[in-house]
């Protein structure tokens, strides 16, 4: 069976979602796969639109106090998105939320930390750059 996949509304921001990852939107729907995965084994991912823009936060630190250039440390992405999952059992659900991706020591090559949030039924207005994302773009990184 063939995905049904939509990333057209990440068109204008293709380019960032290369911080996270060489190839992202692979990696997306890998990632979205196996968190469907995880909670009921064998179901599989038949249809994935991002429904609207979405929303970044980006973290930069000075190179040095007299320059106004920045290194970029800390990614945050946020979208919305539509999805249909096929139960093994042959049942196919709708289900709509948010997923965000989190990137943290950007400036320190082998410290890269990475972490993601799939929330069901999340909203881009609770979850987006002038809600959640802005903590968790801080999240606690574990040693």
């Amino acid at each position: 069976m063939k995905q049904d996949l939509n990333f057209d509304q990440l068109d204008d921001t293709r380019h960032m979602l290369e911080w996270f990852h060489p190839e992202p939107i692979r990696e997306l729907i890998a990632s979205i796969e196996e968190i469907l995965a995880n909670q009921v084994s064998g179901s599989r991912l038949t249809k994935l639109h991002v429904t609207d823009k979405p929303h970044w936060l980006t973290g930069l630190k000075r190179q040095n106090e007299n320059d106004e250039k920045g290194i970029l440390v800390r990614v945050g992405l946020c979208f919305a998105f539509v999805l249909n999952v096929l139960s093994p059992d042959a049942i196919n659900h709708e289900l709509s939320g948010t997923y965000t991706w989190v990137s943290v020591n950007m400036d320190e090559p082998g410290n890269i930390k990475q972490r993601t949030w799939f929330d069901i039924d999340g909203t881009l207005e609770e979850l987006g750059s002038k809600a959640e994302l802005s903590n968790r773009v801080y999240f606690e990184i574990e040693e």
